[in-house]
């Protein structure tokens, strides 16, 4: 695996999920196929064990989700925001109006990023627009066409 210095930017429940995600990968899912490779060898004559080599082969991604998920542990920087910001950070919620709709979205870093949760990354076009503006100001996105935001609210 590649090392990136590159940080990953979570929120505080973000980090509570991925360290849940851990813990889950290593204590719950490893420990099953690691089960799993013990039955299997079980079985006899490794050479010709099908069951044995499907589960090697399953340990063996566990093991490299395991390995992403604890490099990626160890890049996170927590991003805390105050509630009382005069401007969008990461980490802020922002209530935006575009065409007559009204919109919120939590700006999160792209781990954390789940538009069907109104989790925006600070990476994408909406989220980089959104950084650093205050209640009142509009940012224009989009090359042809454009979407225009007001900022209505930044809790």
């Amino acid at each position: 695996m590649k090392k990136n210095n590159k940080k990953v930017l979570l929120t505080p429940e973000g980090l509570k999920e991925l360290k849940k995600q851990y813990e889950q990968m290593v204590n719950v899912k490893r420990s099953g196929v690691v089960e799993r490779v013990s039955r299997a060898r079980d079985f006899g004559d490794l050479t010709e064990n099908a069951e044995y080599s499907a589960a090697r082969e399953e340990l063996d991604l566990v093991d490299g989700q395991i390995a992403d998920l604890k490099a990626t542990l160890n890049q996170v920087q927590v991003v805390t925001t105050n509630n009382k910001t005069d401007f969008v950070t990461i980490g802020a919620t922002v209530v935006v109006e575009a065409d007559g709709v009204i919109d919120e979205f939590t700006i999160v870093g792209s781990l954390e990023a789940d538009p069907n949760k109104g989790k925006i990354s600070n990476e994408s076009a909406v989220g980089k627009a959104l950084l650093g503006t205050k209640k009142g100001d509009t940012v224009k996105i989009g090359s042809t066409i454009k979407t225009v935001y007001k900022v209505k609210e930044i809790k």
